[in-house]
């Protein structure tokens, strides 16, 4: 197996039954003035009995949004962490503005 193989593996029950739904949890009282950060997220884990790495958390995120797990809400990713939000705009190519209410 090779260090990309590793890394890139499919979710553990362990994950999938345990930390997820930790995560969850965690995740669900975020709002874009209480970020949480991949660290304090790590760091959290830790101080709970779990090692994480950051590739092992970045796979339970996109697991969280790959099963639209926080509908209506919407998982947010930025440099200073991770937050949940209820209304996203996108702007067309067209210039136009759409709300999503997801």
């Amino acid at each position: 197996m090779t260090l990309s193989e590793n890394i890139t593996k499919e979710l553990t029950e362990l994950e999938k039954d345990t930390l997820v739904p930790m995560l969850i949890d965690l995740i669900s009282r975020t709002n874009v003035q209480n970020r949480l950060t991949s660290k304090k997220v790590i760091k959290w884990f830790i101080s709970r009995g779990y090692y994480v790495s950051l590739t092992r958390l970045r796979k339970m995120i996109a697991y969280t949004r790959l099963m639209n797990i926080f509908l209506p809400k919407v998982l947010m990713a930025a440099n200073n962490g991770y937050y949940l939000t209820g209304v996203i705009k996108i702007e067309s190519l067209k210039g136009n503005q759409k709300k999503l209410y997801t």
